[in-house]
């Protein structure tokens, strides 16, 4: 049933929570969208996500423009690509929805598990070297390289995934926003803050503002 909804002084016409038909979305998009669906893909689930309304607070209008938006800037890498662009912007999509959790610890959280880590592999080390064990080797490398080398790549790892900026609640809507417009400054030499607005609201269910956008980024 179809009824006038207003939101924040627009008025749409909207479908009271009912799927919409997947119609005036880039062909691509459709065509990728089908190919996940025939493969029983995994990332279907965040494709669903990107093209199909979560409530009545998010329209269908706002991912055909997400959409468009990314078609008209991904135009630049040759129409041989076909649907390439669709793919790379699913997948980094994908990818941010599946980071491990140490994506997302505070600093204070990062700082004190990076401790830990230290001191427990020093521990462990002295425990070994102390009682004597009989060394094995992996490989031609030591059971105490080893552990070291494990070690220093965790707290790598640690230290360079760490979000830039200030984290508060809504932490894994804030990484999307901030690990995306990485990614677009890298690909396309802007941000596009409407893409990532209508994601943030797609995938977390968080709604920002235009202004909120730009907030979350300079900080």
């Amino acid at each position: 049933m179809w009824m006038l909804l207003q939101v924040k002084g627009r008025l749409y016409m909207a479908a009271s929570r009912k799927r919409i038909k997947d119609v005036d979305f880039p062909v691509e998009v459709l065509s990728v969208k089908k190919a996940l669906q025939e493969n029983n893909d995994p990332r279907l689930e965040t494709m669903r996500l990107l093209t199909e309304t979560r409530s009545d607070e998010l329209y269908m209008d706002d991912l055909k423009r997400m959409w468009s938006r990314l078609a008209e800037y991904s135009g630049g890498f040759g129409a041989e690509n076909g649907n390439l662009w669709v793919y790379g912007f699913l997948n980094i999509i994908d990818k941010i929805r599946n980071l491990p959790e140490h994506f997302y610890i505070s600093d204070e959280d990062r700082k004190e598990l990076i401790e830990r880590i230290k001191a427990s592999t020093k521990e462990l080390i002295n425990i070994h070297t102390a009682y004597n064990f009989t060394e094995k080797n992996i490989g031609n490398v030591s059971f105490v390289e080893v552990l070291q080398s494990m070690a220093e790549h965790t707290i790598k790892e640690l230290e360079e995934t760490a979000l830039e900026g200030k984290v508060g609640k809504n932490v894994h809507a804030i990484g999307l926003i901030r690990f995306l417009a990485r990614h677009h400054k890298l690909m396309f030499g802007e941000t596009l803050n409407s893409v990532l607005k209508t994601a943030a609201f797609a995938i977390y269910g968080v709604e920002y503002s235009d202004q909120d956008i730009s907030n979350l980024l300079r900080r």
